[in-house]
């Protein structure tokens, strides 16, 4: 079942079930936790109710398929969600997923090491975490210069304290699959890998070489609160204004 969290849970294990796997991975309560919170609350809440004698992992199962329901019946999927479905490697060789039985939203944010207007966002970048990872958004941080080397890369991250997982995309596969232009540039996306929300993270930097002391339209946290409160993003897009993303030479080209 391409780009949904049942394929990322069994396409990991192919000689276990979803059932070991939910078990594995959360305990008891964590996994009622997540079946409440799931997109058919009602019948899980009845499952819950009616089969007392069912054990967590086979609920477990229920919650999979309800999830791969959602992520099937939302409309215009990104096309390219067997990606999203894989694990990726943060700088420090950890492995994560794109999204967790919890998640709610993911943000993506473009970064350069050298780039000035992508070093002022760091305070605000940690603060955001600070706000929203809580509730159940997470973050990443992309490097978009193929160029860039890991200790760089670390060393970077110390400097400017960064709090969320920070990778490298050296063959720009997150920015063709974002479609990012610039650094910083924010992409907000639901669970199953739909772009929701893409641009500037707020109107500090009106244009180039010009510089708000505080921000009058901040419209990645509009974003973020609107979806998060289920209501429409008002502004889905915006410009963002940044160092530009250098295309790869052929050479790097798949």
């Amino acid at each position: 079942i391409p780009g949904t969290f049942c394929e990322r849970r069994l396409i990991f294990t192919p000689t276990k079930s979803p059932a070991i796997v939910g078990r594995a991975l959360f305990s008891n309560k964590q996994l009622l936790k997540l079946i409440r919170h799931s997109p058919h609350p009602e019948a899980s809440n009845h499952l819950i109710r009616q089969n007392t004698a069912l054990n967590i992992q086979s609920i477990f199962v229920f919650w999979l398929l309800m999830t791969w329901l959602s992520c099937v019946n939302a409309s215009g999927s990104h096309q390219n969600n067997s990606w999203w479905s894989q694990l990726y490697e943060d700088i420090d060789g950890k492995k994560h997923l794109h999204s967790s039985p919890s998640t709610k939203a993911i943000v993506w944010i473009f970064i350069m090491e050298d780039c000035p207007i992508s070093n002022a966002y760091s305070p605000e970048i940690n603060r955001l975490v600070d706000a929203y990872h809580p509730r159940d958004v997470s973050f990443v941080l992309i490097h978009s210069d193929p160029k860039l080397e890991l200790d760089d890369a670390r060393n970077h991250r110390k400097a400017y304290k960064l709090k969320p997982a920070v990778v490298l995309d050296r063959d720009h596969t997150w920015v063709k699959y974002a479609g990012a232009k610039v650094t910083p540039e924010a992409f907000v996306f639901d669970p199953c890998g739909k772009r929701l929300y893409h641009g500037r993270i707020d109107d500090r930097f009106p244009r180039l070489g010009k510089r708000r002391i505080k921000p009058t339209k901040t419209e990645l946290r509009n974003a973020l609160d609107s979806l998060l409160n289920q209501k429409p993003i008002l502004t889905p897009q915006s410009k963002a204004v940044g160092c530009y993303i250098t295309e790869l030479p052929p050479a790097h080209k798949d």
